[in-house]
C-alpha cells in the first residue's frame, strides 16, 4: 500500500509509516523498500519508519540504516547506541543537505564524534541535538563544539552538568 501512495504522490517530502508485523521484517527488506521508495519520491526530505509503538522498524536509528537512500534529509536522527560507523559514515555522505543531527536519548561515545567529523558534515552542521537522557562526556560534547565548523545551535542532555572550567573551555 505504502508504495502506491507513493506512486500516486511522487512530489512528497515527508513520510512517516508504522509497521504492524515488525517480526518478519529484515534490514534488508528496509534497504528494498527505501530504494524503490526513493525512486518513487525523490524530493522526500525526512522518512521515518516505526513500529506500532513507535520504536525504529528494526531497532537501530534511521542515520544507520536507511536514511541514505534519501539524499535530501535535512536532519539525521540516530537512536541507541550509534556504533555502525560505516553504515553512518555512507549516510552522511549520500545526505548531502544534512546540517542537523539528532542524537537525543543516545549514548555518545568519542568514537562517534570522530567518524562525524571526518566526514563532510564537519563542515555543513548548523545544528546538534543531545536533549533528554543523551550520555556524552564533557570530552565528548568539547570535541563536538569545537570540530564542527559551522555549528550554530548545540542543545546538552537534560541532566548535563559541568563546572566552571568545562564552561570557559
Amino acid at each position: 500500500f505504502a508504495l502506491e501512495l507513493c506512486r500516486a504522490s511522487p512530489q512528497l517530502k515527508e513520510l512517516t509509516l508504522r509497521f504492524s508485523e515488525v517480526d518478519t521484517i529484515t534490514g534488508e527488506d528496509i534497504d528494498e523498500f527505501c530504494a524503490e521508495l526513493s525512486g518513487l519520491c525523490p524530493l522526500l526530505e525526512h522518512v521515518e519508519l516505526g513500529n506500532a509503538n513507535y520504536n525504529p522498524i528494526i531497532g537501530i536509528g534511521e542515520a544507520e540504516s536507511y536514511a541514505k537512500h534519501f539524499p535530501n534529509t535535512k536532519r539525521l536522527n540516530f537512536g541507541g547506541e550509534p556504533v555502525r560507523y560505516a553504515a553512518i559514515e555512507e549516510t552522511v555522505r549520500a545526505c548531502t543537505r544534512a546540517d542537523e543531527v539528532d542524537l537525543s536519548e543516545c549514548t555518545v561515545r568519542p568514537a562517534l564524534m570522530d567518524v562525524l567529523l571526518r566526514t563532510p558534515l564537519r563542515g555543513r552542521l548548523k545544528k546538534m541535538d543531545f536533549y533528554s537522557e543523551t550520555e556524552i562526556s564533557l570530552h565528548t560534547v568539547l570535541q563536538c563544539a569545537r570540530g564542527f565548523e559551522l555549528l550554530t545551535h548545540l542543545s546538552l542532555p537534560d541532566e548535563f552538568a559541568a563546572g566552571l572550567d568545562f564552561y570557559r573551555s
